[in-house]
């Protein structure tokens, strides 16, 4: 299943995606770029590959920027699987 959510750089340069981490790589994150100019906004596809997976599933993607105030995000997708 796949949804989408947006990622904002409110500040005054450059936000870059430095890296992505998933504590499974059943979690997917998929920026179409990796650098987002001041006071813009995109819209980022999150999928989970519930193949396998029963019950309540909670997966965490960690995204690394040039941020210094906030280096990290951490972003975790919910879902329960019947």
């Amino acid at each position: 299943r796949t949804k989408s959510i947006t990622i904002s750089n409110p500040g005054k340069s450059d936000l870059k995606i430095l890296r992505l981490d998933t504590d499974c790589s059943c979690a997917l994150l998929s920026p179409q770029k990796l650098i987002i100019p001041p006071n813009e906004t995109i819209s980022v596809d999150v999928s989970f590959d519930s193949l396998y997976k029963q019950g309540s599933q909670s997966k965490k993607i960690v995204m690394y920027t040039n941020d210094p105030l906030n280096e990290t995000k951490n972003i975790y997708i919910k879902a329960y699987v019947d």
